[in-house]
């Protein structure tokens, strides 16, 4: 089975710029194999403000992954493999703000956040900072996994503050927008 792309209905993506969709085979073993359909969005608007303070492409971004195992599994082998998938996604999570550049990411509190139209999904929170010329700039992340006809996986980060340079972030409506297109994949 194929991985088919999430569906993001949030309302206000159509502000956001897709800047990848991918489809990636993230393991594969003799009996099953694992692709994921990714979406990756970001903020152009801010990241085109923070790149002229700091020379550097940070911004806040949002993801959504529909995983596909080929052969499909049954309903309750993937209950077997929640905290499994959940603790890969964690992991790649955190590879991909380090790819982004941010250093001592760390990763905490759980919540859980509204899905699907009345669903939820247990979401782990991260933590981390870009360096810029001594200048440090904070960053929450929130990562949502959830079962619903497959596994889905969605999140995203965003600056919390931005180090006195004077940029104007606004880390509750960032977080409010983020938790808002979490809720609304598919």
């Amino acid at each position: 089975m194929a991985a088919t792309p999430p569906q993001v209905t949030a309302e206000g993506i159509e502000a956001w710029e897709c800047v990848e969709a991918s489809v990636d085979t993230l393991f594969s073993l003799p009996v099953v194999a694992v692709e994921g359909y990714t979406l990756v969005y970001e903020d152009a608007a801010l990241r085109e403000r923070l790149h002229r303070a700091t020379g550097k492409d940070i911004t806040r971004f949002f993801f959504a992954t529909q995983l596909a195992f080929d052969p499909a599994l049954s309903a309750r082998v993937e209950a077997l493999l929640q905290q499994t998938v959940t603790s890969a996604a964690q992991g790649a999570f955190a590879d991909r703000l380090e790819d982004r550049g941010l250093t001592d990411i760390q990763h905490g509190g759980r919540r859980r956040v509204s899905v699907n139209a009345g669903g939820h999904a247990s979401a782990t929170a991260f933590t981390g900072s870009y360096e810029c010329d001594g200048t440090a700039i904070p960053i929450e992340g929130l990562l949502a996994v959830w079962r619903e006809d497959g596994f889905t996986i969605a999140g995203g980060a965003h600056p919390v503050g931005d180090g006195g340079l004077g940029v104007g972030v606004e880390p509750e409506r960032y977080e409010s927008e983020l938790l808002e297109l979490i809720g609304g994949v598919a």
